[in-house]
């Protein structure tokens, strides 16, 4: 097992490095460009729901089949790590048309 984690340490690194030079010959916009080469439009809401929800599923699945589902600190991790990615949905929510309302209600 600890051998797999080491290839998958080294594949990701090799990766991380292919895109890091692949985004010296293209501007990657993240949002503010448009560029129809790079296929059709997609919503905000749906495409942050379509970012996130990978994550939100896989981390489910992973507690679910661990050993140690319900000790503490897995337990822990696994609230506080949800609780981050909900909290980043409900922010990007307030941040995009509704901005001036969650303003005014934190006040």
């Amino acid at each position: 097992m600890a051998q797999t984690f080491d290839i998958f340490l080294i594949v990701m690194a090799l990766l991380a490095l292919v895109v890091f030079a692949a985004l010296h010959f293209f501007e990657a916009g993240y949002g503010y460009l448009f560029n129809p080469k790079y296929g059709p439009p997609v919503p905000n809401k749906i495409g942050w729901v379509l970012m996130e929800s990978p994550v939100f599923v896989a981390m489910c699945v992973l507690w679910l089949l661990s050993e140690r589902t319900w000790e503490a600190g897995p337990l822990t991790l696994f609230a506080l790590f949800q609780a981050t990615t909900c909290n980043g949905r409900s922010s990007f929510r307030c941040s995009c048309a509704a901005r001036r309302k969650c303003r005014s209600a934190s006040s």
